[in-house]
Formats: structure tokens, sequence, C-alpha cells
């Protein structure tokens, strides 16, 4: 399988490495640096071609592929994109097909260490004249990665083999062997009937290892040898047999059926010097003034002294140390990245190497201009004709020239903002003021902040804001105009009335704060006068200046003018404060001048018979 781990793996390469000193060079371990195949046609038609697509890598990574398929050698060229690059290794022909259920091998080497992102293997099926270009078919090869572990300095080849079915998908059947080839091998060799393949130790199931292991969907074989000595070759096979499902005791059973693919690859040691081989970052992009952390993998252990590897940068807003040192018998060093703010989206590379070598690694890494991270409003819900304050917030510092952040109100009449607000250069937030409208009724309003595509919003409500009605009340006859009375705000919406009961001034004025903005009907009344109900309308503002005039007479208090007051007055007629009677009825006193006589009686008739408002 091809999802490798590698170092150097050319065949030429290696030969290189052995011609120089041991003072220049460096005991290294290559796995998966030669990966072959076999593969049965499982495309229930005659296949013209076979595809392996690998993510994350570039056509220069592919140092040497098998050429002898049934279809002979294969191109490779780059496909992907600029941010998610694959190498297509294809092999095709137009005069010769491999039928159902036949095998043929394939091959690939690379030279790169960094592990593939995924890899993708297809069949082309033969074209025809009914189909000319018939899309193809997955081939069923299980992912395989090999890679070299340092734990302590001591060197571990793990092999693993994942069924990425899907849950309810196929289980497969793995039989893994392993043995050492005192020398180094070359893809090649790498064939289900060559010697360097035969004979290796079983590393299934069971106690000698002879038990094929099934991997359910989502499972995976893990295996992890110590690397073996110099100059030898770690060969590993791996048959993968289809899964059969049948009835069993209670559940269903399931056996091992047909060989799939034999998949072989050789894990390779040899000597060369110490270069760096990885270069992998903690976060692949970044806002500006973020910093994440690199590291720079070597292929062999640093030396006494340790390494020194020089770093270098392709844009200026990524910051990094001119060089880091490996320390001696480690195999890699991590280092801080800084950024600085970007007004646009940035791909800087990061490349590490060390002097007198032309190998160098490399890592991208995308610094993004600031994003906008919270829209606050100081008030959730507020009432109208007011202003209050809101802020937005970046991740990050802005950059030079500040970020500018675009501002938006559902409803500007009922609560508007800027059209935008920007945060200054080196700064991540900045203030802007919501100002609201004069409103008849409650409305939820939505204030939006966008920045790039990233748009943000909170609702607000606003409330009318509370009214004031304010005026004066002649109180008939009365001699002394601070009399309490109680005013009655009926809401012509149906919403309830609102009571509020106050002492007038000595001037008969009186205010009433607080009033919600509504359309009413005002109703006045006071123990001796009949009540007056006026229009009250406070929906859109106050309403000041209000005259009003009580008539008097109501001794009883039943707004009416009637028999019964006079009757009252009669019982007390002539009596005053303090005398007894006078506490009996002390309504009777229409003019409040602390005696009932005349005046009150000459009052309440000039009223008599008459009715209060409703």
């Amino acid at each position: 399988m091809l999802k490798m781990i590698l170092q150097r793996a050319a065949v030429t390469t290696m030969l290189a490495f052995a011609l120089m000193s041991r003072a220049d060079a460096q005991t290294l371990r290559i796995a998966g640096a030669l990966s072959n195949f076999d593969c049965w046609n499982n495309c229930n038609t005659d296949a013209g071609g076979f595809e392996i697509e690998i993510e994350g890598l570039h056509h220069q990574d592919v140092v040497h592929t098998w050429n002898y398929s049934a279809f002979g050698a294969p191109t490779v060229v780059d496909g992907g994109t600029a941010t998610l690059p694959t190498v297509i290794i294809r092999y095709h022909s137009n005069t010769a097909s491999l039928a159902v259920g036949l095998v043929t091998h394939f091959g690939v080497s690379l030279n790169t260490y960094a592990p593939a992102t995924a890899i993708h293997y297809r069949w082309l099926p033969k074209a025809t004249t009914a189909i000319p270009n018939p899309p193809p078919v997955p081939a069923l090869l299980p992912p395989h990665t090999a890679e070299v572990v340092f734990t302590n300095g001591v060197a571990s080849v793990r092999d693993v083999i994942h069924n990425t079915e899907p849950v309810g998908g196929k289980s497969i059947w793995v039989m893994p062997f392993a043995h050492a080839v005192p020398r180094i091998v070359t893809l090649e060799e790498l064939m289900s009937d060559n010697p360097v393949t035969q004979g290796g130790t079983p590393r299934g199931g069971g106690r000698n290892g002879t038990k094929l292991t099934i991997l359910a969907p989502g499972e995976s074989w893990i295996s992890e040898d110590e690397s073996g000595r110099d100059d030898s070759s770690s060969v590993y096979t791996f048959q993968i047999y289809e899964d059969i499902v049948g009835p069993g005791h209670g559940s269903q059973a399931h056996t091992a059926g047909r060989l799939i693919t034999n998949m072989m690859d050789a894990t390779i040691t040899t000597t060369g010097p110490v270069v760096p081989n990885q270069l992998t970052l903690s976060n692949v992009f970044v806002y500006g003034s973020e910093v994440v952390t690199a590291t720079v993998g070597i292929n062999g252990s640093s030396p006494a002294g340790g390494l020194t590897v020089l770093l270098s940068s392709s844009d200026p807003h990524v910051t990094l140390p001119a060089s880091v040192v490996v320390p001696a018998n480690t195999y890699s060093v991590t280092f801080n990245v800084g950024t600085t703010p970007v007004s646009n989206t940035t791909i800087a590379t990061i490349g590490a190497k060390v002097s007198n070598s032309t190998t160098s690694v490399s890592g991208t890494l995308e610094v993004r201009p600031p994003a906008l991270s919270t829209l606050y409003l100081s008030f959730r819900e507020n009432f109208s004709g007011v202003s209050f304050d809101g802020s937005v917030f970046l991740f990050t510092p802005a950059p030079v020239g500040g970020t500018t952040v675009n501002l938006v109100s559902s409803d500007p009449n009922a609560a508007s903002v800027p059209v935008s607000v920007t945060v200054p250069a080196g700064q991540t937030t900045a203030p802007f003021t919501v100002k609201t409208g004069l409103i008849a009724a409650r409305q939820v309003i939505t204030i939006g902040a966008t920045l790039g595509t990233i748009t943000l919003s909170q609702s607000l409500t606003v409330n009318p804001s509370p009214r004031t009605i304010a005026g004066t009340v002649t109180l008939e006859a009365c001699t002394k105009p601070a009399q309490p009375v109680t005013f009655v705000l009926r809401a012509k919406d149906g919403t309830g009335d609102i009571t509020k009961t106050l002492t007038l001034g000595a001037d008969g004025s009186f205010t009433l704060p607080g009033v919600p903005a509504k359309n009413y009907d005002l109703a006045i009344k006071g123990d001796r006068w009949l009540r007056k109900v006026i229009l009250s309308d406070v929906s859109l503002s106050n309403v000041v200046g209000l005259g009003v005039t009580l008539k008097t007479g109501d001794v009883n208090n039943d707004n009416a003018v009637d028999f019964g007051d006079l009757s009252t007055m009669l019982q007390s007629y002539n009596a005053i404060q303090g005398d007894g009677v006078y506490e009996q009825n002390p309504t009777a006193d229409l003019n409040m001048d602390g005696g009932i006589d005349f005046g009150d009686l000459s009052a309440l008739l000039q009223n008599y018979n008459e009715l209060g408002d409703d």
C-alpha cells in the first residue's frame, strides 16, 4: 500500500549514500520506501487500466514505479489544487486489458517523509463503442501505513492495516508476515513469487501467529517491531481476504473467502547524511498575531553537539528563528512560528535545511486576516428614544490601516447603527452607538455585523419609552384644591387598566409619569366630584397641559348627583368640623370650608340630576 511515512527512497540515492564515509553518514531507516501489491480485477468488466491517486504529494515525490503491469509503465502527473495537491499514477493501455478476476501487479516508491493525506485506488474499465469513457470503479484495497518510530532512541517499525468501510460495511481478513533480508531490496523484487517475500514469520492471531485476523469496519491491525540491523531490509507481506457471512449458532458466522490482494512493503536500513526530512505545523492556518509550533524531523539521530537546521520564511508576516539545533541523539526539534496581522490571506512557505546540502523540507502556513469574534450590545432590551453602546471584537489585532466591520439594522427607524466601524491597527475592538427611534409598539430588531464571510447578529427589543401625562384638575366649588384624585388609564387596545391615586398640587396640577406608550381613555374621579373621561393618546409622545373640571355634588361617591346626595347632606346640615355630626358625612362639605351649610347645598343643587362619565 501507499500511505507511507518515508525518507529518501530512490535506489540511486541510497547507493550514493553508501559511498559516503562514515564520518559524513548516519544509519537511517526508510519505512515503506518500496511498496508493491497484487490486485484482482473486481470491477465486473474488463479493465483497461488502474489509477492510484495520492493526496498531499506531487509528482516529484514519486521516484520509481513498477513498470511491468498488464498495462505497461504508468504516467505520473499532478492533480488537485494548490491547497490540496495530488499525484496520480495512472496505468493505462489502449490495446491491453485485464479480464474480470485476473490479477496484475502495481508498485510505487516515494521519496517524501510526509504521510499522504489519503490514497484512492481505481480500476479503469475498458472503453467500448457504447460506453467510450466508463467511470472508474474503486479497488478493494484497505489503507496501510508504515513508519519508523523512535522511542528513547530505539527505532521500531509500526505497520497499520485499517478497514475504512463505514458502519454496516464489509469486514476483511488479514494475514501478515514479516522477516528481515540481510541486504537492501528493490521495488522489482517485491513480488508474491520472489524469495525476498517468502519465509516470513506469521504475525496473525493464535499462539503461533498463523490465524487470520478479522477487521470489522473501523478496526485496525497494528504491529510494532524493532527495526533490525544496518544494511538490511525488513520485508512485510499482507494477505487480504474477503469476508463471507453465513448462518451460525444464533448469529451470523464470518469466514475468510477469496484472496483480495497481496500487499508487500520493504522497510530499509541504509546509511546517508543526516538531513531534515519532515516539517510539520501544529496548525495549517492561523490569524495574524497568533503563534503556532513547528517541528523539524531528521532522518537519523543528531550527532554529538547537535545538528543546526537553517530556517526560512517566504513572507515577512511569518517570523521564525534563523536556525534551530536538534539536540544530540534526538530526532526532532520544535520551535515557535510567529505571525503579524495581515489585510488579506497570505500563504507562506517555511523551509528547513542544513548548510552545504540541497535537501530541504518545507511546510505551508496560511495566515488569515482578522476574523469577527463577537458582536456586543450593552443592552439587549431598551426603550425608544435612547442611545447606548455596542462593540465589535476580533479574534486577533487589526493590521496596519485597521479592519472595517460593516453594520446593519433590520429596522433603522426603530434602532439605527453606523454603516461601518473600523477597528484601529493593533486593536481587537471598536465601539459604536445604537440609537433607538420613537415607536408606538414593542419591536424586536436584528443588529448585524459582517467581516468577510462571517456575519454575527444580536436581537434587540425596543420598547416604547414610558410617557408622561400632566395637566390641571379643577375641583368645582372646592376652596382647597390639594385633594386626592383617582386616575384610571383605560387602554384602548384592551390590555387592561392602570389605576393611580395622587393628591393634586395646591394649584390643582398633576403629573402621571411612567405611562406605557398607548392610546387611553383617562378617567378622573374625586370622592365628591363626578367622573370625567377624556382621550389621552401617548403612543408617540407625552401629553401635557390637560385642563379638566370635575363637577361637585357627589356626596355618596356614586358618580351621580341625586336625592341620595341631598338626603345625606341634609342629615348633617349646619354641622361643623369637630362636632361629631360633621365627621359622620364629611363628603357633604363640598367646598371644603369646614362646615356643611348653604354654600354646600347651593353647589349640590346647581348640579342636581347630573351624571358623571362612564
